[in-house]
């Protein structure tokens, strides 16, 4: 026999992994690997999301068809998110944010 040897198959082995009471969102992670002010992710999204809705919004007046509606989807929900941020930065500028 070579260098090999038969390994009796064990089959899959289950990995857990434990979070503690409030696993962390991407935004949190991102503002604290890098040591900035924790409305930074908010601006950050903000500035994404303004982006991808202009950029639906000139699809879907360029665009026909199904690609002018996919255009018009995205631009919707992307504006709903900026929506959102915005909401999420009064609400630290204020004061009333949830803790992290």
């Amino acid at each position: 026999m070579g260098p090999y040897r038969a390994v009796a198959y064990r089959g899959p082995r289950l990995i857990t992994i434990h979070h503690g009471p409030h696993p962390k969102t991407l935004g949190q992670t991102f503002d604290q690997m890098l040591g900035l002010p924790a409305c930074s992710g908010d601006i950050c999204r903000l500035v994404f999301h303004t982006g991808a809705t202009v950029l639906g919004v000139h699809v879907g007046l360029k665009e026909k068809g199904l690609i002018s509606v996919i255009g018009w989807i995205v631009a919707v929900g992307q504006g709903f998110a900026g929506i959102l941020d915005l909401v999420s930065l009064y609400k630290r500028a204020t004061g009333t944010h949830p803790p992290e």
